[in-house]
């Protein structure tokens, strides 16, 4: 319920298969990422009064991949996050999330299903992060989070 609950843009897929193991109090996710031709790449719109139309800006290659990079790493903490605060009554020691990304291969022209991040951490060790002023892939790395160092390539790990 917490997961389906959670906000994010219509462009960002909300779709995950979630295990519970209550011997070890784990919880186990496979969370369906955006692939990085979702998402938008409209920076600005200008009016040019001299030709009466509106002219797009769109960021640029290296920037969509930056920022692609970012969201993940964003997506994936915040969903550590939701689960443990809803955790009211301490069910959950440890989440293990998978991010999964299905896109289109450059190469091959193919969709291409790869799980492109994972992390797995404990509550002890989440609650002493301070996520308003963490960057985001340097905190899933301190975490031991895996994923190639450019996850918009979607090499798998």
């Amino acid at each position: 319920m917490v997961l389906s609950a959670s906000r994010y843009p219509d462009f960002l897929p909300q779709e995950f298969d979630i295990e519970y193991d209550p011997a070890s109090k784990t919880v186990v996710l496979d969370y369906q990422l955006p692939a990085p031709e979702d998402l938008p790449r409209l920076k600005a719109v200008k009016y040019v009064p001299a030709r009466r139309e509106f002219e797009e800006q769109l960021i640029s290659e290296s920037q969509l991949m930056k920022l692609y990079d970012e969201v993940l790493y964003q997506i994936v903490l915040r969903t550590v996050h939701e689960l443990f605060e809803a955790d009211m009554i301490l069910a959950v020691d440890v989440v293990a999330i998978n991010g999964i990304v299905t896109a289109i291969n450059k190469k091959t022209g193919r969709p291409v299903t790869a799980c492109v991040l994972s992390l797995r951490t404990s509550r002890a060790e989440f609650d002493e992060l301070n996520l308003s002023a963490v960057e985001p892939k340097d905190c899933f790395k301190l975490l031991k989070g895996v994923g190639s160092s450019k996850l918009h390539g979607l090499s798998a790990v």
